[in-house]
């Protein structure tokens, strides 16, 4: 009984200093359906979000990228509602040619908006260019693919640097370029075959993107989009509550509540986390990171800060419990025990030491209050956490993917289940070739290739197992939820969000407006 009080004390003191009352319980905000009369064609809406950290999309995709631009580029494959990765450009999964090669055919008749063609030579131009050394990426995704090369117009030749059955998941981030394509970052250059195109980009401002006439699908109602750029979470929801917008993604539970409009993911599409550096800073041994685990509550956490109907605590795997490659073989060590974390300490000779912890502010769900919980909780077990809150998110990104030396000692971060399957968690945050990564373990190393490359990915389960279960007991992060998107919608909007519309990547095409009431 007693824990449970002083956890209660850590969690309340950690909600007012990070500005935040609590989602608590289970309530859901109203979730409601516009009334009356659909609205007619070429429809406009607004949408509040965070700026790009850089639109170059060979580079990364991040939460505004995916905002702003996730509707103009197209890549060869993409999960549908269910979560099932279906060709999108590409007329058909991969062909295995031997171990390391694999064939993709095209569909035809597809063009960029400025009506250039997109064929063998866009698709061989894109990944050829996203696994470049110059281009430096910070997509793992792309890190097993060797390169591609033209087997005719509708054909592509993709060779790999082992055996790759995922290659389809490990191609949905890869954005199809113009081959003519010099510098992606210039508005002008910003050139897809997405049902929209862009008008404008103004950094610091705003994204305005149209409906791309040359596109071969069904026109959408909302034809044109301005997303403008707000950093500070409350404030978006203000905008919304105003009438000023009219969708703004990654809502809290409570801000949920006060909302006439709001509809979540059908299931958990994010995991939540804090990084641990097993290289420096002071979080190298092992028993002060399972310290870390055993200190946090995280079962309190989903209860008091999301309530249980948006969340549920971390199990020990990078990505939601049900996502491909997880499975409930792999078990979490760590109970809350706060008595045993500070015995961990007192082993591992950390009493009393600094550790620096940094988290973003507005780009996660309830970031600043759950780092402030994390924070508080490892305080009282006799660590002094130095916790920095960075914005704009750009600012916070080019910490998260510094290097393993680099990287700071704790890294409050978040995941999204993009492509249905745990292998590019793996490739990001467990192998330590991961651009983001902070995380060094041969053994894992070992398993991870033994896992994805393996041509029966069934069959492969107990790999997945051991390496989950190996990560898990050396403490790679501080584990701690999984969480459903939600998203406010002003009352004219109606707009069902499937597995695919994970985090911030909007599906503007599917969006129906009604007659304002």
């Amino acid at each position: 009984m007693r824990r449970k009080v002083v956890l209660t004390a850590v969690l309340a003191a950690a909600l007012v200093a990070a500005g935040c009352g609590g989602g608590g319980g289970s309530g859901a905000g109203t979730t409601s359906s516009p009334q009356g009369s659909l609205a007619g064609p070429d429809q406009s809406i607004v949408v509040a979000g965070v700026e790009p950290a850089q639109v170059d999309f060979h580079k990364n995709v991040d939460n505004g990228g995916r905002l702003s631009l996730g509707e103009v580029y197209e890549t060869l494959y993409i999960a549908d509602k269910s979560g099932q990765i279906v060709p999108l450009l590409a007329d058909g999964q991969p062909t295995r040619v031997d171990d390391t090669t694999y064939d993709i055919k095209l569909k035809t008749g597809v063009t960029f908006s400025d009506g250039t063609p997109f064929n063998a030579d866009s698709a061989v131009f894109s990944i050829n260019r996203v696994v470049s050394p110059a281009i430096a990426t910070q997509l793992a995704d792309v890190s097993t693919i060797a390169g591609a090369e033209k087997i005719d117009d509708t054909t592509v030749r993709v060779k790999t640097k082992t055996a790759s059955p995922l290659l389809a998941n490990r191609l949905m981030t890869t954005a199809m370029y113009r081959p003519t394509t010099t510098d992606p970052t210039k508005p002008d250059q910003i050139i897809g075959t997405g049902p929209y195109k862009v008008v404008s980009y103004t950094p610091g401002t705003g994204t305005k993107i149209t409906y791309n006439e040359k596109y071969r699908g069904e026109k959408p109602q909302v034809t044109n989009v301005e997303v403008r750029f707000i950093p500070d979470a409350g404030t978006r929801v203000q905008a919304i509550s105003a009438g000023e917008v009219d969708v703004v993604p990654e809502i809290t539970p409570l801000e949920a509540k006060g909302l006439q409009n709001v509809v979540a993911t059908s299931k958990p599409a994010w995991s939540a986390f804090v990084r641990l550096n097993t290289l420096t800073g002071g979080t190298e041994d092992v028993k002060l990171r399972q310290a870390m685990n055993y200190a946090v509550d995280r079962d309190a956490i989903v209860k008091q800060v999301f309530g249980e109907q948006y969340a549920s605590a971390s199990q020990c795997t990078p990505l939601p419990m049900g996502t491909g490659g997880t499975s409930s073989n792999v078990k979490m060590p760590y109970t809350y025990d706060p008595e045993k974390a500070k015995q961990l300490v007192a082993e591992a000779g950390a009493n009393g030491r600094t550790i620096e912890m940094i988290s973003s502010s507005g780009a996660f769900t309830e970031d600043r209050a759950v780092a402030e919980i994390v924070a508080q909780s490892l305080n009282s077990i006799g660590l002094k956490i130095n916790l920095q809150y960075l914005s704009p998110f750009s600012v916070y990104s080019a910490q998260l993917i510094k290097s393993q030396n680099n990287a700071p000692p704790m890294t409050f971060a978040g995941m999204v289940d993009s492509r249905s399957h745990v292998d590019r968690a793996l490739q990001n945050y467990y192998s330590s070739s991961g651009p983001p990564s902070a995380f060094n373990d041969p053994e894992v190393d070992t398993l991870i290739t033994e896992a994805t490359s393996a041509a029966d990915q069934q069959a492969a389960q107990p790999v997945y197992d051991r390496l989950l279960q190996r990560a898990c007991d050396e403490a790679a992060y501080i584990y701690l939820f999984d969480y459903k998107t939600i998203f406010g919608l002003s009352p004219r909007i109606k707009w069902e969000p499937g597995v695919d519309s994970f985090g911030w990547n909007l599906r503007y095409d599917q969006m129906q407006v009604y007659e304002d009431r």
